[in-house]
């Protein structure tokens, strides 16, 4: 959609081809923040860059393909959520938790579940994440983040390199 077709504002990604490329985007920007001794803004941004993986991840369980429109699919994960049961609050689609349990859940009632060891292991990552990082972190001042931004990238590289699997 160009910029004058929506007045000038940046618009959200709507296919799964600019979720990825917004993703590889977010992690070039945390390491630039690193490498700047920004950890709490490069925490922030890994945050999101973990959102679009699980949020392509559900894009491709969902049928997806790389250049189709992903809106719908977004407008449904809510009800469908509440529908399978999912408790987990989205905090305005943002939610890792809820994104992560909806693609396991998904994939349990597609008969096709994770196996217990790896999804336990994707949870865990998610966790240290998700208790690192909220959208609203930008409303705060930035707090010490060394050790904060260790844990976060750790688990951030393996949900990143193993999040293909959520959809396989």
């Amino acid at each position: 959609m160009s910029s004058e077709a929506t007045g000038g504002r940046i618009q959200p990604a709507d296919t799964i081809a600019e979720f990825q490329q917004a993703a590889v985007a977010r992690l070039a920007d945390a390491r630039a923040l690193r490498s700047r001794e920004r950890d709490y803004w490069a925490v922030y941004t890994l945050g999101y860059a973990v959102e679009m993986h699980l949020k392509i991840a559900y894009f491709r369980l969902f049928g997806l393909r790389e250049t189709e429109d992903a809106r719908v699919a977004l407008r449904m994960a809510r009800p469908w959520a509440k529908q399978l049961g999912i408790t987990e609050p989205d905090r305005n689609l943002h939610g890792l938790l809820f994104w992560l349990k909806l693609i396991l859940i998904e994939r349990e009632f597609a008969s096709r579940p994770l196996p217990s060891e790896w999804a336990n292991k994707m949870l865990s990552c998610v966790q240290r994440v998700a208790s690192h990082w909220l959208p609203e972190m930008r409303y705060r001042a930035p707090a010490e983040g060394t050790a904060r931004f260790r844990r976060v990238v750790a688990a951030t590289a393996w949900i990143v390199q193993n999040s293909r699997v959520l959809w396989n």
